[in-house]
């Protein structure tokens, strides 16, 4: 081999060693069989085990070994936050070591352990804080048959294999685990489950300065400068003891412009502005802190001095019983910022221009809104290379709950020249990147940010917002106070006849609408407001088979949304948000995203009925609503649960209004019961099916009527020539037809049913008759009939059951437990 070839051999080999060294973690999901499986310790009587580990559990097993189901075994786990070792050799009593470090170790930081076998005793140290334990037995050599595990036994192993079965059923370890050692060596990784391999670039080498905090990403690394008097990427730039123009000092100070004050303050890079100091010995104050209740937010006016900042950060405290609300947004187009809480978890939307950075941080356990304080810090730091480059994006929640990303590279800073909204806005769904659509509600304190490069500002907003500076204006009635907001409390809607009436949604050119529900019922009306007869425009929400349906109607036409790809009534809670802006729209359901527009004409929504909520009252009859409305027309009313109905952003405490109206059949609660079916209530074989908080009895293969089938239905018998005719009020257009009955005859030929419309077209009818003893049905909506053929025999003289069912352009035939498949969809029409 020549010197140049030995020479690449060698350098090869380094940056493979490298790379093998940055790749010294992993990533543990702590599910079911999580686990990382390494090759034997030998620590028989001497040896030393040494790793770094972070996590936010309090309980979890961190390693085991044994020597394969005899006597002896040390087992690591982590036990209310502290680290607990347990040693046992042969018959011996095990030898527990509980290190205490006066601190909680699952606080999502870094920390090394290391364990060191020497005969009797055994020491483990936790960041360099040590505690030492002796066998008190005649052994003094460990004997290690088995693996290694970290983060969990592999659920194959057998119980009767392990010398301690309970560490099999020990919490499974959820976080992060580095630097595996053995003495000086890398141990063989065998197999794992539930793991991924990350690099920890900073454990190698950090580039911080200044006691700054090294922080990985998943390509690259940052430097957190918090609290060292530095900044810049590595923490090397000392910070100036002066911000600029109309912004907090650090002190609490502000500099304001005074052009024809004497010179008390001069700076080069403000050209030679003059500023007075107005102490305020923010030190000394509590933070500012504002009660916001659904209508109150603020605003500051960035217009006249746009911000550029490639170095920035957003500071915030909340506590709040809501699960959404926005929390903090600047900016316009494809330059902003969007901070929200998002059903419990706290959600982050920073796009540059080119593409959004989407992360969404949530606790392992409970949610965000459970009304205490929690502090949030969003970091963004751009990494510049020849004025093109990418920013680090780091969210974190209480210090503990951090999430960690890239944008894309092809921007360069972060542009604001429009405003700071904070704890809501006029329309939050007109906000770009904004999840939610609906203010606040709860406490907001100490809302700052901070722009560190090019230049420094430190705009304390909730200072500024009670200070009443004149870039800022406050909306609705603010307190400037942590006042408790009460949470809105759900309601059941217990029938299907049972609805509320509130105020009309005034959306005329834009609006949003967006609510919680959750039932285990098919159908029903969610939501309905109507113009006038004049103007018959209409806005319209429903469940039909469990899948969820938007209309609207601006005059021009109506159009219908199917927002769903899944059934919605599985009695989970599920999120509706609905929103338009002219002809176009859009429909979210569980973050699923269906766009709609409606056909041209009038971009206006004119209503003026109340908004109904879970049916259409008394004010109306189903024969009424727009043909559109299939729940309506098929009367359904919504049964199941509804909360956090906001419209345009504005909550509506939908529980005082029912308590106001004295709504029948509305309970202020939301409570799951058991199984209604399984007292069997419906009687003469009736077929019971679970409703919400209900049962319903399809008593439609009896001869039987009512809600248990307890009522005997009655019949009419007919005779050669004698027919039945029943008037409606007037012309009736449907899109949607439930139509059921029984018959016995021994005639192979007759009518059972015709549809139609005496004085209209001849040609809109549904019929059923009876032809050579199958049932025919015939259905002609306007361009031409089409005929449907099924059973045999049907003149038998015994009951048969026939049962149509329409949906749009889907029509679906019954007879007896036999469908009559439909070879083609029918045409979408009405009967008259």
């Amino acid at each position: 081999m020549t010197n140049g070839t030995e020479m690449a051999a060698r350098i090869l080999a380094f940056l493979g060693f490298v790379l093998l060294k940055l790749a010294l973690g992993l990533d543990f999901d702590g599910s079911k069989n999580s686990h990382a499986r390494y090759s034997n310790w030998n620590a028989s009587s001497k040896g030393t085990l040494s790793f770094e580990f972070r996590t936010t559990q309090d309980r979890a097993l961190l390693m085991y070994m044994d020597d394969g189901g005899q006597h002896d075994f040390i087992e690591l786990i982590l036990l209310d936050g502290k680290l607990r070792l347990r040693n046992k050799i042969e018959d011996d009593n095990p030898v527990k070591i509980d290190l205490d470090t006066g601190s909680k170790l699952n606080d999502n930081q870094w920390h090394s352990v290391e364990i060191v076998r020497n005969y009797k005793m055994t020491t483990l140290s936790v960041d360099g804080k040590t505690k030492t334990g002796t066998s008190d037995g005649k052994k003094n050599t460990l004997v290690s048959e088995s693996d290694v595990f970290f983060g969990g036994i592999p659920l194959e192993v057998d119980l009767n294999d392990l010398s301690l079965p309970s560490a099999m059923f020990e919490p499974r370890f959820t976080g992060s685990i580095r630097n595996i050692r053995f003495g000086n060596d890398e141990p063989k990784l065998i197999s794992s489950q539930g793991t991924k391999e990350v690099r920890y670039m900073c454990a190698d080498s950090s580039p911080c300065k200044n006691g700054g905090k090294c922080i990985d990403g998943n390509t690259k690394l940052t430097c957190d400068c918090t609290g060292t008097g530095y900044e810049g990427d590595t923490c090397s730039k000392e910070i100036k003891a002066i911000d600029v123009e109309a912004v907090m000092l650090a002190d609490g100070a502000y500099y304001q412009p005074m052009p024809d004050a004497p010179l008390d303050y001069q700076d080069d890079s403000v050209d030679n502005y003059r500023y007075q100091a107005m102490s305020q010995k923010k030190k000394s104050q509590e933070a500012v802190t504002a009660t916001f209740r659904g209508s109150e937010y603020f605003v500051y006016d960035l217009s006249g001095d746009p911000i550029s900042s490639s170095h920035d950060e957003i500071t915030l405290g909340f506590k709040t019983h809501q699960r959404s609300g926005l929390l903090f947004h600047t900016g316009t187009g494809q330059d902003y910022v969007n901070l929200s809480l998002k059903n419990g978890a706290v959600s982050l939307v920073v796009n540059l221009g080119s593409g959004a950075f989407e992360t969404l941080v949530e606790p392992l356990e409970g949610t965000f809104n459970d009304n205490r304080w929690h502090d949030v810090k969003v970091t963004r730091n751009l990494q510049q290379q020849s004025n093109i480059g990418s920013a680090m994006v780091t969210i974190s929640v209480d210090e503990i709950f951090t999430e960690t990303g890239f944008t894309q590279d092809d921007f360069t800073m972060l542009g604001t020249d429009d405003y700071i909204y904070v704890g809501g806005s006029p329309s939050d769904a007109d906000l770009p990147g904004s999840t939610i659509t609906n203010n606040f509600m709860g406490c907001l304190k100490q809302v700052v940010y901070r722009t560190i490069e090019p230049q420094e500002t430190n705009l304390d907003l909730s200072y500024l917002a009670k200070s009443n500076s004149p870039k800022m204006k406050a909306y609705g009635n603010l307190e400037f106070t942590c006042n408790e907001v009460s949470p809105l409390d759900p309601v059941t809607f217990l029938t299907p006849e049972s609805y509320l009436e509130l105020p009309t949604w005034t959306a005329k050119k834009t609006g949003t609408i967006s609510f919680d529900f959750r039932t285990k019922e098919d159908n029903g009306l969610l939501m309905y407001n109507f113009g006038t007869v004049e103007q018959p425009d209409f806005f319209a929400c429903e469940l039909l088979d469990g899948h969820l349906y938007v209309m609207f109607d601006l005059g021009s036409g109506p159009v219908k949304v199917k927002a769903t790809q899944k059934p919605l009534n599985d009695g989970e809670w599920h999120h509706v948000d609905i929103q338009r802006d002219g002809l176009s729209g859009m429909v979210v359901v569980d973050s699923r995203l269906s766009k709609f527009s409606v056909p041209a004409g009038s971009s206006n929504l004119g209503l003026n009925s109340k908004l109904y909520v879970g049916g259409y009252g008394t004010s109306w009859s189903a024969l009424q609503l727009p043909k559109e409305i299939w729940s309506g027309k098929l009367y359904y009313g919504f049964v199941g649960c509804m909360r956090d109905i906001y419209m345009d952003g504005r909550s509506l405490d939908i529980a005082a209004i029912a308590k106001q109206q004295g709504a029948v059949g509305v309970g202020s609660y939301c409570r799951p019961m058991v199984d209604q079916c399984s007292s069997r209530p419906c009687q003469q074989g009736g077929k019971c099916k679970e409703g919400w908080n209900r049962y319903i009895c399809d008593c439609a293969k009896t001869v039987f009527s009512g809600k248990n089938c307890e009522k005997e239905s009655t019949m009419l018998t007919f005779a050669d020539g004698q027919y039945l005719t029943v008037s409606l009020l007037g012309p009736v257009q449907t899109e949607a037809e439930d139509i059921t009955l029984r018959f016995r005859t021994a005639s192979s030929y007759g009518l059972l049913l015709a549809v139609t419309y005496e004085g209209g077209p001849q040609e809109n009818v549904l019929m059923m008759e009876i032809e050579a003893g199958r049932l025919k049905l015939t259905f002609n909506p306007g361009p031409g009939p089409d005929f449907l053929y099924g059973g045999e025999g049907l003149d038998d003289n015994n009951w048969h059951t026939v049962q149509l069912r329409r949906r749009g352009r889907q029509l679906n035939l019954r007879v007896d437990d036999l469908d009559v498949p439909a070879i083609y969809p029918f045409p979408l029409g009405f009967l008259w």
